[in-house]
């Protein structure tokens, strides 16, 4: 398959942007931004301030759109993931130590060595040898 869009230079980025009407305040800043965040990764985050082309336009930006509002909404985002990761990781980990805790009070510290605890047997050799697929 030919693409018809040939690769642009951070600086034709930039002007590709200013020219849909995108305002670009500070193109020295624009240029480290789009070193750092590829563009098509920050174009999910100005898609709101697109208008849609007619039939096989380019679109264009809604006056006021700025190039520091799609990376403002990047941060956001950013930072929500890692807020939701973060709050992710200290829910399994609660998880996995309750869920450790029982086994040990019920079964042994040792307990996951226990192939009879497990509906599966199979399943326990995956877990125990996983390296070679559950083979010792």
């Amino acid at each position: 398959m030919k693409y018809a869009k040939p690769a642009l230079s951070l600086d034709e980025q930039i002007d590709q942007l200013a020219r849909r009407g995108m305002h670009i305040p500070d193109r020295e800043s624009a240029t480290h931004t789009l070193r750092h965040i590829n563009y098509y990764r920050l174009r999910a985050y100005w898609l709101p301030f697109e208008i849609p082309s007619e039939v096989g336009g380019d679109h264009t930006f809604r006056p006021g759109t700025a190039f520091p509002d799609a990376v403002a909404l990047y941060a956001f985002d950013r930072r929500l993931r890692l807020l939701v990761m973060d709050a992710i990781d200290r829910f399994e980990v609660s998880l996995r130590t309750r869920w450790a805790h029982v086994l040990a009070m019920r079964h042994g510290p040792h307990c996951y060595l226990d192939v009879n605890l497990f509906r599966r047997p199979r399943e326990h050799e995956k877990w125990m040898y996983p390296s070679t697929g559950g083979i010792r």
